[in-house]
């Protein structure tokens, strides 16, 4: 099946998860899929922390707006200053402009 950006997705149902969890890891990699997503190789982040795995799946994506927020806040202070870093109208523009980014990195590697 085609997502909406045109990549091919492998949707099964859950009564297919058992079977998918004895397939050798040369065959189907979570490892190599998240190394790849994350760009380990120049992001250095960490893919084999025990914590990693639920860490990426659930904390970081249920605070994922927090997180772009907070990193907007820091870009901005950091290179334009206390006011634009406190202004809402610009963090919204900032944080847009981050989430654009993320999606055309993704596209871009895929």
């Amino acid at each position: 099946m085609k997502d909406p950006t045109g990549k091919f997705r492998i949707i099964l149902p859950p009564q297919k998860l058992g079977e998918i969890k004895n397939i050798s890891s040369r065959v189907f990699s979570s490892r190599v899929w998240v190394s790849e997503r994350l760009n380990i190789r120049y992001t250095r982040c960490p893919d084999r922390a025990p914590w990693a795995p639920k860490t990426l799946r659930h904390d970081v994506n249920k605070n994922l707006d927090q997180l772009i927020l907070c990193i907007a806040r820091v870009v901005s202070q950091s290179f334009l200053g206390e006011e634009l870093a406190n202004d809402p109208e610009w963090l919204k523009i900032a944080m847009r402009v981050s989430s654009s980014a993320l999606v055309a990195a993704s596209e871009i590697s895929a």
